[in-house]
């Protein structure tokens, strides 16, 4: 098994992402995606490369994109989650997700 990790939202630009998925795909080896801390925002790009790139096989490996469940607040108006262990993936533009400053003030990751 060869293991490349990085947390993609503070070390790895999505650019560097696209490279390493697609370096793994011409080797053979198949790609799993997870997060940190990451809020609502990352996590949507998160799960939306999760959908895009093939050689991301959730199907294989689970994708723990858990990033907002650390909060006690979203940082949207719609959150990702369903409340049955799901991420549905929003069909608005964009990342699908409407930003709410005030509620982005309130946010504290739990300690």
């Amino acid at each position: 098994h060869t293991r490349l990790q990085g947390d993609w939202s503070s070390d790895v630009c999505s650019s560097d992402l696209l490279e390493i998925v697609a370096m793994a795909e011409a080797a053979g080896v198949q790609c799993a995606i997870g997060s940190n801390v990451e809020w609502d925002l990352a996590s949507s790009a998160m799960a939306h490369l999760a959908v895009a790139l093939p050689n991301i096989t959730v199907e294989h490996h689970a994708a723990d994109i858990i990033g907002p469940v650390f909060h006690t607040t979203r940082c949207v108006t719609t959150p990702l989650y369903t409340g049955r262990g799901t991420v549905e993936l929003p069909d608005a533009p964009g990342l699908g997700l409407t930003l709410d400053p005030h509620l982005m003030d309130k946010s504290q990751p739990i300690n």
